[in-house]
């Protein structure tokens, strides 16, 4: 029998014993764009720690972002057959692309 419940934003769905909610592409852009409510937390007396912490804690996530498409693209090109696994692994870089390399470092 289907169930009757409502949703984040006031509106009832119907579903079959599903326990997700049903929500349309609006409702989802308006959720996504929400602004937090209240204040930004502190964590240190000093503005400048705090900002070095928020820099600190972007970096953080972006990094974890970047490791985790890095990891996605090697797993496809390994599944597609295009890369073997341990091929990355096991790259050393010629002359030319180690100068490469160390010119982007540089810059």
């Amino acid at each position: 029998m289907p169930m009757v419940r409502g949703d984040p934003i006031g509106e009832q769905t119907m579903d079959n014993d599903d326990s997700r909610v049903g929500l349309t592409p609006a409702q989802i852009s308006q959720l996504a764009n929400a602004k937090p409510k209240g204040k930004r937390p502190q964590y240190f007396s000093d503005p400048m720690a705090e900002q070095s912490y928020s820099i600190c804690m972007a970096l953080m996530a972006e990094l974890a972002s970047a490791r985790e498409r890095i990891d996605t693209l090697e797993r496809l090109l390994i599944d597609k057959g295009i890369m073997l696994d341990d091929e990355v692994n096991d790259y050393v870089p010629d002359a030319m692309a180690g100068q490469a390399l160390k010119q982007a470092q540089v810059e």
